[in-house]
């Protein structure tokens, strides 16, 4: 039998990922431009490495406290917090990666895609998926968008003060985090400066650019547009691209950052409807007649006075660009559908044995279904996901997600929370511009703060500029230290700095 994957001039690395030759050098390569690790009896792949530098990150874990859809809370350890959801798109990451390495040998298409891009890693993309959430702030897109806010505005309610013009991302913030932020050393193998961040991989670096664009200009709405770089890590951003995706069109993802991507929508639309199943958050008998009535109501012109969100659904999707949307499989995803809604979640959950069985059984099998439709496709001059679901297999995602998107994070329970936990995020950050611009000693500062803020003067003096000005680099470093804040975290220090609350000694980090 022809093994394609040596047919096509692909080889193997130890943990079963694909390369081409030529491409290794490139792909393979840090940041820094250093070896990896002196530890000759080190066996792991370089990509096996950096998911370990992302594993251990203490970025990683503050994720057990920070929002996914809802806030995580000490009395419902069951629901997924953004830590947790981050181990399962890494998970999921992983196991689509070996799928198309395993199809690879027995698919001439699959391999040669695979070999036109210069190869498929299997421990970057498991990689991507641990990385990917690092940069989202306290209370998740809420807080994203009270930060974006601040940052882009700042000389609104400062005049004469900079704004930060690149605003705030939390896939931005998540590559600033693994490549200057986070410090996997004190000091280099040679007693030298350690690098800057966790010196990943050209192809980890790229696979955690789900969206691999700098900001777009002219984008100044609350809401920030999706991008995956400031410009303060233009530099890295461009050479990881040119290490791992040379072969790509600007704006297209790798391969390992396209299963990445299709990981973190299969994992919401699966883990995150499980959560709010079992909190008995959504009302399925109302998901249900939805699901009921859309067929007819996609057949007439006739407007709803309470709009069915799967006719708004599909009408948004019917009028995207280059969209994939087709009504006639739509249809058959809605019966789908319905018929998992009706047959897993009709009765509320009660917690026995058995309806776990048959949660973890049925959500098994839909993942099982997802994965049957993934396929690659060849890269191409509109910059397609590399990685995608069959039509039939996209549609049913599409409708998954939406049951907690519509009957929760547009939910007017959620509505309330999201206002209050901007609130907090915006007067946090305001109480610390404040702080800051009243030249303070440093040493009161907390920590990572001041950390942060002396790199900020040490940068202003090599640029030969007063490092006492207060400049976009503060506004920048306050975001910084805001994004390494738990929710928890980031109500507490909000109420203290609005004097709201004191905090006893025992509750501040020791200075020594």
């Amino acid at each position: 039998m022809t093994d394609y994957v040596t047919d096509v001039g692909l080889l193997r690395l130890a943990d079963g990922s694909l390369y081409t030759q030529a491409s290794y050098s490139l792909r393979y390569s840090r940041e820094s431009g250093r070896p990896s690790s002196p530890n000759q009896k080190d066996e792991r792949t370089e990509t096996e490495k950096d998911r370990g530098r992302i594993g251990y990150s203490h970025f990683l874990r503050r994720l057990s406290g920070v929002t996914q859809v809802v806030s995580p809370e000490p009395s419902a350890p069951i629901r997924h917090s953004r830590e947790s959801h981050s181990h399962k798109v890494a998970l999921v990451a992983r196991e689509i990666a070996e799928h198309l390495t395993r199809l690879a040998a027995s698919d001439r298409e699959t391999a040669e895609i695979i070999a036109a891009v210069g190869g498929l890693d299997i421990s970057a993309c498991q990689a991507a998926g641990l990385a990917h959430d690092l940069g989202h702030p306290p209370f998740g897109h809420a807080g994203e968008v009270a930060m974006n806010s601040r940052l882009i505005n700042f000389h609104s309610t400062n005049p004469g003060m900079e704004n930060c013009a690149d605003g705030f991302e939390g896939n931005a913030q998540s590559f600033r985090i693994v490549t200057k932020l986070d410090r996997r050393m004190p000091f280099d193998h040679q007693g030298g400066p350690a690098p800057r961040g966790l010196d990943l991989t050209f192809v980890t670096l790229a696979a955690i650019l789900k969206y691999p664009t700098l900001r777009p200009p002219n984008e100044t709405g609350d809401k920030p547009p999706k991008f995956g770089a400031f410009e303060t890590e233009r530099s890295t951003f461009d050479a990881a691209r040119a290490g791992a995706a040379s072969a790509l069109r600007p704006g297209q993802q790798t391969l390992e950052a396209s299963a990445m991507d299709l990981a973190d929508d299969i994992t919401y639309a699966i883990h995150d409807l499980e959560d709010f199943y079992r909190a008995d958050l959504i009302d399925f008998g109302r998901v249900a007649d939805y699901l009921r009535s859309a067929p007819e109501e996609l057949r007439s012109a006739e407007e709803k006075e309470i709009p069915n969100p799967f006719v708004e659904e599909a009408r948004k999707l019917a009028s995207e660009p280059e969209t994939r949307f087709d009504m006639a499989t739509y249809q058959t995803a809605l019966v789908s559908t319905q018929s998992i809604v009706g047959q897993v979640f009709s009765k509320r959950f009660s917690g026995s044995a058995a309806e776990m069985a048959l949660l973890r059984w049925t959500l098994s099998g839909l993942v099982s279904t997802l994965f049957s439709g993934i396929h690659l496709t060849r890269p191409s001059a509109n910059a397609e996901p590399l990685v995608s679901l069959r039509a039939s297999e996209w549609h049913l995602m599409q409708c998954l997600k939406l049951i907690t998107r519509a009957f929760v994070v547009k939910g007017s329970r959620m509505g309330l929370i999201e206002r209050a936990q901007t609130e907090v995020i915006g007067k946090l950050f305001d109480s610390l511009a404040t702080w800051l611009t009243s030249s303070p000693k440093k040493s009161s500062l907390p920590q990572p703060l001041r950390d942060y803020i002396l790199e900020v003067e040490r940068e202003a003096r090599r640029s030969q500029r007063d490092p006492d000005q207060f400049s976009s680099a503060h506004l920048r470093a306050i975001a910084d230290y805001i994004c390494g804040l738990s929710d928890a975290e980031a109500l507490s220090r909000a109420n203290w700095l609005a004097g709201r609350d004191v905090p006893g000694m025992s509750l501040l980090p020791s200075d020594t």
